[in-house]
């Protein structure tokens, strides 16, 4: 089966003597699948959408969409024949056109009703028919994320790129409009790559999340796989929070601060471990066993977030379903659930 998208070791940077944006960078997508490029500011993520749309040449390297070249050392299409669909952080809707006349725009190359009726098989996949004739101002935040969608779809492209589309929704509309715009690229069979610097939203949104940093991939796979089994003490801290903690393995157990740990895989000699909040138990003191003081607390509703300080003053971060309150200052064991991860130190 042909890729979607490819890129072959595509580099990026803007101006001699500056550091690259993107080094090497290499990423598949493939026909039908949600991709969400993850990463802090500067990562080089939205760089790399440039690229694929054509605002930006590729200074190095190969962009292929289903096996079409469309940047090259000697190849360059201009983004109008690219057949990518772009959606913007800010949605780009024109204000004096109607919502029918926004995604009728972009169909210059259809005619009379056939333009028309395109556009609003568009709209009809997205639920806004109803809506054709209002103007953008009289629609909510997440109906406008909507018509930019159905702009973006009208065209039939190959590929759909979204930067930070959620960004400017409060929380709760966020959560619902992502939920809606995955349902309808999953119902138009669209392959999407998606930019964001929120976790939860590339966890929610991927069939598979690629962590960048500084111009480069730290790790790729299925959002299970990446949070679970981070490889990197980056990748363990920025997708989600990660207590990083330093020991000496011996097989499948480490010696820690927390004392004996279990492994999921074999190590030996000194490592870095990765513990998430959720997976560490508070219990009665015991003194047979690690145990720490409360420092902060934050009640979460649904969990409470625990800042604990161990005896050598080692600081770790604990979540306990429930409401049964730890006041700050009582000291509490602690116990792994689960087994520890080795990852790399970077």
């Amino acid at each position: 089966m042909t890729a979607a998208l490819e890129l072959h070791a595509v580099c990026k940077r803007y101006g001699p003597g500056l550091p690259p944006v993107l080094e090497d960078l290499d990423l598949t997508v493939q026909p039908g699948e949600l991709v969400s490029l993850l990463g802090p500011s500067g990562c080089g993520k939205t760089t790399t959408l440039r690229l694929i749309a054509g605002f930006e040449r590729p200074d190095a390297g190969r962009i292929v969409l289903e096996g079409r070249e469309l940047a090259s050392e000697n190849r360059f299409v201009p983004p109008e024949r690219r057949g990518v669909g772009m959606v913007f952080q800010d949605y780009a809707l024109f204000p004096h056109l109607s919502v029918l006349g926004n995604v009728m725009f972009g169909l210059s190359a259809l005619r009379g009703a056939a333009r028309r009726e395109q556009a609003r098989r568009a709209l009809a996949l997205v639920g806004l028919t109803v809506f054709e004739r209002r103007w953008p101002h009289e629609l909510s935040g997440g109906q406008q994320q909507r018509v930019a969608i159905a702009r973006a779809l009208a065209r039939a492209p190959q590929l759909i790129l979204l930067d930070e589309p959620f960004s400017n929704l409060d929380a709760a509309l966020r959560r619902h409009t992502r939920a809606e715009v995955r349902a309808i690229l999953r119902r138009a069979g669209a392959s999407a790559l998606l930019v964001t610097h929120d976790q939860e939203e590339a966890l929610a949104f991927s069939d598979r999340v690629v962590v960048m940093r500084a111009g480069r991939i730290e790790q790729s796979g299925p959002p299970e796989q990446v949070y679970q089994a981070p490889r990197t003490a980056f990748v363990a801290s920025f997708l989600g929070h990660s207590n990083l903690l330093p020991g000496s393995a011996h097989g499948l157990t480490a010696r820690t601060a927390l004392g004996e740990l279990p492994l999921h895989e074999p190590a030996y000699g000194p490592v870095l471990l990765s513990v998430r909040p959720e997976h560490l138990r508070l219990e009665a003191p015991d003194p047979t066993r690690a145990s720490a003081e409360v420092i902060a607390r934050e009640y979460l509703g649904h969990d409470a977030s625990y800042l604990l300080r161990l005896e050598g003053g080692l600081e770790l971060r604990v979540r306990e379903a429930g409401s049964r309150p730890r006041p700050e200052g009582s000291r509490v064991g602690l116990r792994l659930e689960g087994t520890a991860r080795v990852v790399r130190s970077s």
